[in-house]
């Protein structure tokens, strides 16, 4: 059974286990037009010619903006009896009142088993009890799977970031898409 709980410390090796990367065989292709009376940007999802693995583990600097972030008992664990098979690293911005949710992700194993979605429940009701007005993920466009998880728990794109990583993002099909998801406030 799949219990949420806080998230107190990092077990950096389980950790390395769950946040690996996605796979994909379709991606959103980003279109940017501009002239002086109209500026657009289309997502356009196309399927790739073969799967492909974007593997992803978290850097040092990483690391330590997850210590921090777990600091503030805003992050989250799904655990399967004592074994880590979710986490989700979120931390508040209280200037503009949302919670930045620097990483979801379910353990390979435990994909498409409602993991995810208790997950995000739960990061749901945490920014509620805090009263935060919206929560914040950055994902790529080459990570379908995610984009349509998020947009099924009610989160909507929101804008696109064309040099996020590098002046050459949009070059190296490396662009950031962030989704939202607003908190209604509850009475």
């Amino acid at each position: 059974m799949i219990e949420i709980r806080p998230l107190t410390t990092l077990d950096l090796p389980t950790v390395r286990e769950i946040i690996t990367g996605h796979e994909t065989q379709e991606k959103y292709c980003v279109h940017h037009t501009e002239t002086d009376a109209e500026i657009n940007f289309q997502l356009k999802l196309v399927s790739l010619p073969e799967k492909q693995f974007r593997a992803w583990h978290p850097e040092q600097e990483d690391i330590e903006l997850y210590q921090k972030a777990i600091q503030k008992n805003t992050c989250l664990a799904a655990y399967n009896g004592e074994i880590m098979v979710g986490i989700a690293i979120a931390e508040p911005h209280w200037w503009n009142h949302t919670l930045w949710l620097w990483e979801f992700h379910v353990h390979p194993d435990h994909h498409r088993q409602g993991v995810g979605w208790l997950l995000m429940e739960e990061v749901i009701q945490l920014a509620k009890n805090l009263k935060l007005r919206v929560i914040t993920s950055r994902i790529q466009p080459t990570n379908v799977a995610a984009i349509r998880f998020y947009r099924a728990m009610g989160f909507t794109m929101d804008s696109i970031d064309l040099s996020y990583y590098s002046n050459e993002d949009q070059q190296n099909d490396n662009i950031a898409v962030f989704l939202k998801r607003k908190i209604k406030a509850e009475n």
